[in-house]
């Protein structure tokens, strides 16, 4: 028999290996699309990068609102059979809102509804939008199924896939504009997520086969059962998203001439999450939710996260603080030395971000859902006063500061919280 201290260490490095795998499929995506970035940069107007920040900031609310949330309580659920229906209500879910978005396109360009917009972005983009979040959403349920299932070479393979069709998309179309050169980079990331699904399709079909074998009454039990992802998850992550993206929109709005750079920066910081911290992620929630069912305390666990990824990623940051816009110029050509300037100012927030985001999971794992919608209100407000404030100030730099301080400060709240319930004797009520 192993003791305690042995199967402590045995689970520990099972953990270590898990995360591995999956980093190394990260590490090998975000390489590619990294050494193609300073080319695109080069070969693609100004104007593309517009056009893809936008498509960016409405598929990262698309992507994770259209399944309803069910992929979420797929990870966290007990029994087997409950993750093949789970995964089907994600699926169905999230094709039929796509089609009535269709519908909702269709009316609002036979109308002329939302014209101002659709003067200066074609009416396809939105047609675009729509299918880039399907196939976000779609994929996203994918992979919290691999998660589920502890399929950890396949997750990483299929990022790999990701960011391969999408980079080759993207010099297809710049080399053969048969789209025009605006749209070409956001076709090259629907095209790359969409077509990506054809690896896991085995997987996914297998499970879907099986969710239509149980009864509509079961279905309906288990949508009873996991009413909270919808009730609390769903109207955080709709709140979350909208608040995250509000930078965009706003920027889009009062400070125009900032849009490009500053996804390019966000682009650029978000890289270190990407790479690294949204696999350790998707591994702490599953082992987060194995401690919690077994009324363990998943704080040591939080801890342990916190100080690993806050050294990690301190280093890159400071070069990034100290020296972004030099970096940037050098790295993406001259016209980018502003994107760089505002990776100096977000550098402090992104790395408070980072170590948050890996841990955050937690407050699904242990039902404390509504944290997540307060915390999400109260980032609207913040969000929205630091860009007012910039612009009545008519000073960009000023706002971006201001969006720092308060972010950090939100976050250090946040994650307080969350530590605290992460002892099972905060939380009585078990599910």
């Amino acid at each position: 028999m192993l003791n305690s201290s042995k199967l402590y260490k045995l689970t520990s490095s099972l953990f270590v290996r898990q995360i591995s795998i999956l980093s190394s499929g990260n590490a090998i995506s975000y390489l590619l699309a990294f050494i193609a970035l300073p080319i695109l940069t080069r070969i693609f107007p100004k104007e593309s990068f517009d056009w893809l920040t936008l498509y960016i900031s409405f598929i990262s609310i698309g992507g994770v609102i259209l399944s309803l949330q069910y992929e979420k309580a797929l990870v966290v659920c007990k029994e087997n059979h409950e993750v093949s229906k789970l995964f089907f209500l994600s699926i169905l879910s999230a094709t039929f809102i796509t089609l009535f978005l269709f519908l909702l396109t269709f009316i609002t360009l036979q109308f002329s509804i939302f014209s101002v917009i659709l003067d200066k972005y074609s009416s396809s983009f939105l047609v675009y939008i729509i299918i880039g979040a399907w196939a976000a959403a779609v994929y996203q349920s994918a992979m919290q199924l691999l998660n589920k299932q502890e399929a950890y070479t396949l997750m990483s393979f299929s990022k790999v896939v990701v960011a391969l069709l999408t980079v080759c998309f993207q010099f297809l179309f710049w080399k053969y504009p048969i789209i025009g050169l605006p749209l070409a980079l956001v076709i090259g990331h629907v095209l790359g997520k969409g077509l990506s699904l054809i690896v896991v399709s085995r997987q996914c079909l297998a499970v879907l086969t099986d969710a239509l074998n149980y009864s509509l009454g079961s279905y309906k039990s288990l949508i009873i059962k996991f009413k909270d992802f919808q009730k609390f998850n769903l109207t955080a992550v709709i709140i979350d998203k909208i608040a995250s993206e509000l930078p965009v929109l706003l920027i889009t709005i009062w400070f125009t001439q900032y849009l490009a750079d500053y996804g390019m920066a966000f682009r650029v910081l978000m890289i270190p999450l990407a790479l690294f911290c949204t696999s350790y992620s998707q591994v702490f929630m599953r082992k987060a939710s194995d401690l919690w069912n077994k009324n363990d305390d998943i704080r040591p666990l939080i801890k342990k996260t916190w100080l690993f990824i806050g050294s990690l990623l301190i280093v890159p940051f400071i070069l990034l603080l100290i020296f972004g816009s030099h970096l940037f110029g050098l790295v993406f050509g001259e016209e980018w030395s502003t994107a760089g300037k505002i990776a100096a100012y977000l550098v402090p927030v992104q790395w408070f971000t980072a170590i948050s985001s890996t841990t955050s999971v937690t407050y699904t794992v242990i039902r404390k859902q509504k944290y997540m919608v307060i915390f999400s209100i109260i980032s609207i407000f913040y969000r929205i006063g630091s860009f007012s404030l910039g612009y009545y100030l008519g000073d960009f730099e000023r706002a971006l500061f201001a969006f720092t301080i308060c972010n950090i400060t939100v976050l250090l709240f946040y994650n307080i919280i969350l530590f605290k319930y992460s002892n099972p004797k905060y939380n009585k009520k078990k599910y």
